[in-house]
């Protein structure tokens, strides 16, 4: 009897130290980005029977478990996704909008002061100095053009660039994923890798402001990481690699596809959400809207040039 009062003591004493282990743990990583609280489940040991009687063993600590909630995680990757969205999206219309404010007024005033020239010398054709004003204005109104629709071409050319860095960094994060779920097979069957599995939701954490994402599990020890409405980037231990390809008819209005063995799989750039779909819709939509916009106006202004 004096031997089950020192085991069970030492047990009670070494389930009362994990837990303060475990607290100790959580205070050290309070400020520690993506870490989920961990508590302590203790269990009571397994009953023995002695004289018809049964007689408690004391109590163990069972698992650690990590404070995570999977519906509350999917809701904030998909909250993510939107506000990553909307964030991209209103910084880009507002540069554009402050880039082009300037030349919302400047082009009429413009063609206006062309009109005006044009007017003074129908009150004097034989003007010299007339027809030149005539020239050097008609020459501003097409130098503003021409500026604007290089500005806009440049845009084009930096969102492409955007674009391509920010693809490279979800193909290294699928790689790091690849990473996490190997150590996470290596991991004890009787247990989980907490803190493995807090680097692996920061990762998609990460991914869910670039792309839409949906996570599943593929096993006990892995998952599987798909993006857009299906695209499967990550399976177990493999992973896929993402990549631009040339645009038809336009081989500079690139389009996102995927590799699949031996092929390429494109994928429709309104599908893919997040930050990407922000950065292809304003280069593909409103670049493009806007670039069309300029070139209406040097048509519109031509022919009137070409009646007069």
């Amino acid at each position: 009897m004096g031997f089950d009062l020192l085991n069970m003591g030492s047990q009670g004493l070494m389930t009362a130290q994990r837990q303060l282990n475990t607290t100790s743990h959580n205070i050290n990583n309070v400020n520690t980005e993506g870490y989920s609280r961990q508590s302590v489940v203790q269990q009571a040991n397994d009953p023995i029977w002695w004289g018809g009687n049964q007689y408690g063993t004391g109590v163990h600590a069972a698992e650690v478990r990590r404070g995570f909630d999977q519906f509350a995680t999917n809701e904030l990757n998909l909250t993510t996704t939107n506000l990553s969205y909307a964030t991209e999206r209103e910084g880009q219309l507002g540069r554009l909008d402050n880039m082009l404010a300037n030349s919302a007024k400047k082009i009429p005033e413009d063609m206006n002061q062309w009109y005006d020239a044009v007017k003074a010398l129908a009150d004097s054709p034989s003007d010299m100095g007339s027809r030149k004003v005539v020239l050097e204005k008609a020459k501003m109104v097409a130098s503003g053009l021409n500026d604007n629709h290089g500005i806009l071409s440049r845009q084009k050319s930096e969102t492409n660039e955007v674009l391509s860095r920010t693809l490279n960094r979800v193909n290294d994060i699928a790689r790091e994923l690849v990473d996490v779920h190997k150590a996470l097979v290596k991991t004890p069957a009787s247990g989980h890798d907490n803190d493995l599995l807090d680097r692996h939701q920061s990762l998609i954490n990460e991914l869910s402001e670039y792309t839409k994402v949906t996570v599943t599990r593929k096993n006990a020890e892995s998952f599987n990481v798909m993006i857009g409405s299906g695209h499967t980037l990550v399976s177990g231990t493999e992973s896929s690699e993402l990549r631009m390809v040339s645009g038809k008819p336009d081989p500079q209005q690139t389009q996102l596809a995927i590799v699949e063995g031996n092929s390429l799989k494109t994928i429709r750039n309104d599908d893919i959400g997040g930050k990407m779909a922000a950065l292809f819709q304003f280069r593909d939509e409103t670049l493009t809207h806007a670039m069309d916009e300029i070139g209406r106006i040097a048509i519109g202004f031509s022919e009137s040039v070409n009646e007069l």
